[in-house]
């Protein structure tokens, strides 16, 4: 609750008034939805809240779709605001992609920055730039956290599992889209974000497994098969983590080794993923 705030009021600071904000409380005990009810009387844009029993971002992402109006959604985590202008800016580069050829975008990107206005993002090779979320990482290199706008129908289309435990990794639904759509790079500053020491984000991998090993498992194997680039040291990474989580989801090596189609692979990083189990067993138990 006392960090919506922020959130609201960057909302207010938009000159592109065209939009909805959908609150999905999961199951917070604070002040927030007595906050959020008192916006909805006096904003000058529609504002609805959903609350659910707490049961992860992915579900709450996936109940917002469900119920978002707007042609593109985009994701502001209570910790995050948006940027002066950057609804308009969303907007524009939509709109710069010519009618003809939007069936095969999906989303339009940005950077994050931080509260000082630096990048969390690296920029992208250029200030407009076409590809999809798998390569722009692999190929290009470009790390860290990018601000997204997505079709609403896309991400429809490829929802977060529900399946998988209290934790669900972003990247297995890029991934899934990135195989089917194209992304419009834009190197402009669409969201603020300031990480929370009690957040997600800085909980470490170990943590994240131990919640959901099964996302791990299923993303990490996903990757593996992507009719895209990826080059030899992401499979390899990827690899280890499918080994890594299925140890975490009590998955023995003989299993691992039947449901892999890359048997060559699995036996080159089976012990460096062993070892990184190992690790995260011994980390959890000394906290």
């Amino acid at each position: 609750g006392h960090l919506l705030p922020r959130v609201y009021d960057s909302l207010l600071d938009q000159d592109d008034m065209d939009f909805e904000w959908l609150v999905i409380d999961d199951g917070s005990s604070d002040d927030t939805e007595a906050r959020v009810k008192a916006w909805m009387l006096e904003a000058p844009f529609p504002i609805r809240y959903l609350r659910q029993s707490n049961q992860g971002k992915h579900i709450a992402t996936n109940r917002a779709v469900e119920q978002a109006n707007g042609e593109m959604f985009v994701i502001v985590d209570s910790d995050d605001w948006l940027a002066k202008g950057s609804l308009t800016a969303i907007r524009k580069a939509w709109d710069s992609i010519p009618r003809a050829k939007r069936h095969v975008y999906a989303n339009i990107a940005g950077l994050f920055v931080d509260k000082q206005g630096k990048p969390v993002t690296r920029q992208f090779p250029a200030d407009v730039f076409d590809c999809n979320s798998v390569e722009i990482e692999t190929r290009h290199q470009v790390s860290g956290e990018i601000a997204m706008a997505t079709r609403t129908d896309v991400r429809r289309r490829f929802p977060f599992p529900e399946d998988v435990g209290r934790y669900c990794m972003p990247s297995l639904v890029w991934n899934r889209i990135a195989a089917n759509y194209l992304t419009r790079y834009i190197n402009t500053p669409l969201q603020y974000k300031e990480y929370q020491s009690q957040g997600i984000t800085l909980s470490g991998v170990h943590r994240k497994i131990r919640l959901s090993p099964e996302s791990f498992r299923i993303r990490s194997r996903e990757l593996l098969e992507l009719p895209l680039y990826v080059p030899p040291r992401t499979r390899a990474r990827s690899m280890r983590m499918y080994i890594r989580a299925s140890l975490h989801a009590g998955r023995s090596a003989l299993e691992q080794w039947r449901e892999t189609h890359h048997r060559v692979l699995w036996l080159s990083q089976y012990f460096k993923g062993r070892r990184d189990y190992l690790r995260d067993c011994a980390e959890l138990r000394k906290e």
